[in-house]
Parts: structure tokens; sequence; C-alpha cells
């Protein structure tokens, strides 16, 4: 028998808000008949736990226990980076350090489009 941990499941409930199951378990990269068991308080693996914390901007922790509430993102900014880098990466401290959702979930999709794009772009160019 799975797992249970009730309060795991309302925190995880608290965090989707008004966001659809299938919103959420979009972008977490699962079903939504899965993240509603996860909601009914089954235990995720540790994958799909990773990957739910990741999109709530919480800790695993959190969702386990209900500590450690929020996800400090803190991005280092490496030795090469010129002055522009910097103010970017320090303005997107800024943006995560707000503790918004719906500002971490759109960094998140740019972030992804990003990656994607520059993947196109070395494909393109061993093409």
């Amino acid at each position: 028998m799975p797992l249970r941990n009730t309060m795991m499941g309302e925190r995880i409930k608290q965090r989707r808000g008004p966001r659809t199951l299938q919103e959420v378990a979009h972008l977490c990269g699962i079903d939504a008949a899965m993240l509603q068991r996860y909601e009914k308080g089954r235990v995720p693996r540790g994958d799909i736990l990773d990957r739910l914390a990741l999109v709530f901007g919480v800790t695993t922790r959190w969702l386990l226990n209900g500590s450690d509430a929020q996800v400090k993102i803190v991005a280092e900014t490496p030795a090469p980076y010129g002055k522009k880098e910097k103010r970017l990466m320090d303005e997107i401290d800024k943006l995560l350090e707000s503790g918004d959702e719906v500002v971490f979930q759109h960094l998140k999709r740019q972030v992804d489009l990003l990656q994607d794009a520059v993947a196109h772009r070395r494909e393109k160019g061993k093409a």
C-alpha cells in the first residue's frame, strides 16, 4: 500500500490554488489523475516530489512536513559574467525574492523557452 500523508496533500492543493489539475500536472510532467492522488495524500516518488516542489516554488521538505516554507533561489554570478549579465541576474533575484507564484511560473516558462532556443540553435549548427 502506498505511503499516505494527508497534510502533504493539503499543502499541494494549497499551492495549486485556482489552477486546474491539468495545468499543474502538465508543468510537472505527470497526468492529472496522479496529481489528484497526491492531493489526497499519496506520497510521490522522489523525482516527482522534486518537480512538484520546483513548480510550486517550495522545498520538498515543506511539501512533506510543512517546514522550510519557501525556496530561496540565489543566482550566483560566475566570474566571467560582465556588467550586463550581473545586472540581469540581480533583477532576476529581486523578482524571485518577491515570492509571487505567478512571477515564478513566468520566469520558469521563459527559462524553458530559452533552453529550447539554445538547443535548436545547437542542432541547427550541427546540420
